[in-house]
């Protein structure tokens, strides 16, 4: 079997708090894992750490065969280009328009300058999949919440 995540005893600390404790993990290729718990256990630090948004104190992260803590900044985010992670609270850039926020992700994995034509039609695309229109200039404070 092959396992797409792989943790081996990761620890985690912020000051004197121990957030995650020798965590060991096997996500597996095919398999559908949840990670369930109370608030302020670790689950979001544990994300965090697959995404190489945190480094582990001790411990390994791989994902895919890659050591995510060995990781420079382009390793980082060629391996990030395949992933996908939805925040439990908002994850919009406040100061920027809903078109900025979604075009964003868009210019930053292109290899070369985008067609302003061709990503105004990719932004477009991926509002409507949400069935927001006429929301490119609003503000993300300006949106409902849902």
């Amino acid at each position: 079997m092959v396992h797409v995540i792989h943790l081996e005893g990761l620890e985690k600390s912020f000051g004197d708090r121990r957030i995650l404790n020798g965590l060991s993990l096997n996500c597996d290729e095919g398999s559908t894992t949840v990670i369930l718990g109370g608030s302020g256990v670790g689950k979001s630090v544990l994300m965090k750490h697959v995404v190489g948004l945190l480094r582990a104190d001790v411990g390994e992260v791989q994902v895919d065969g890659v050591d995510v803590g060995r990781c420079d900044q382009q390793a980082l985010l060629a391996l990030r280009s395949r992933m996908g992670m939805v925040f439990q609270q908002s994850a919009l850039f406040d100061s920027m328009t809903v078109f900025e926020n979604v075009s964003f992700p868009i210019i930053e994995a292109a290899r070369e300058r985008i067609d302003p034509a061709r990503l105004r039609e990719r932004v477009r695309n991926a509002l409507e999949l949400f069935d927001l229109h006429d929301v490119d200039d609003l503000l993300p404070s300006e949106l409902s919440g849902g």
